[in-house]
C-alpha cells in the first residue's frame, strides 16, 4: 500500500476513535441513548471499513496502473508498452482488470475485448493502433516477426 494512501486512512481511522469517544463521554451526561446508538453504530462500520481497506491493501499491493485510462483501448496500449511483447487476449485482458482498469458500466471483460476488436479490425472511427498475428496481440507498429513465427 502506498504510505501516502495508508497515512490518510489511519488519520481517518484516529479521527473516527476520537469522535467515537467524545460521543460516549457526552452520553454519559446525556438521556439521548437513541441518538448516541445510531451515531455510534454508524462510526464503528466506518472504523470497520478503514480497517478492511488498511488489511486487504496491505495484503496485496493495490495496483491502480489503470485506473485512469478513459478508455479500454488506452489501459491496453500501457500494458503493451510496459511488456513490450505481443500477448494473447486473455491475459491482456486480465492484467488490464487486475491493473485498476474499471470504466465502463457492465461486463468489464466484454468492454475490453470489444474496444480490441473494434482497434484490430479499425471499425468505425477506431484507428488501427494494434494488430493480432498468430493470436497474439501488439502494436501496430511493431515488426511482424515479434509476433512469432509466421505459420
Amino acid at each position: 500500500m502506498s504510505s501516502e494512501l495508508e497515512n490518510v486512512l489511519l488519520q481517518h481511522r484516529s479521527r473516527l476513535l476520537s469522535r467515537l469517544i467524545e460521543l460516549a463521554i457526552s452520553y454519559m451526561s446525556a438521556s439521548t441513548a437513541p441518538a448516541f446508538r445510531v451515531e455510534a453504530d454508524r462510526i464503528v462500520k466506518e472504523i470497520t471499513a478503514a480497517d478492511r481497506a488498511l488489511t486487504s491493501a496491505s495484503d496485496s499491493e493495490l495496483d491502480l496502473r489503470y485506473a485512469a485510462c478513459d478508455r479500454a483501448i488506452d489501459a491496453v496500449l500501457m500494458y503493451l508498452d510496459e511488456v513490450k511483447t505481443p500477448a494473447k487476449l486473455d491475459l491482456i485482458v486480465r492484467s488490464v482488470i487486475e491493473g485498476g482498469y474499471k470504466r465502463g458500466k457492465e461486463r468489464l471483460r466484454d468492454v475490453i475485448v470489444k474496444s480490441i476488436q473494434n482497434h484490430l479490425t479499425g471499425t468505425g472511427s477506431k484507428s488501427l493502433a494494434i494488430k493480432e498475428i498468430n493470436g497474439l496481440i501488439g502494436r501496430y507498429d511493431w515488426p511482424d516477426s515479434s509476433f512469432g513465427p509466421l505459420l
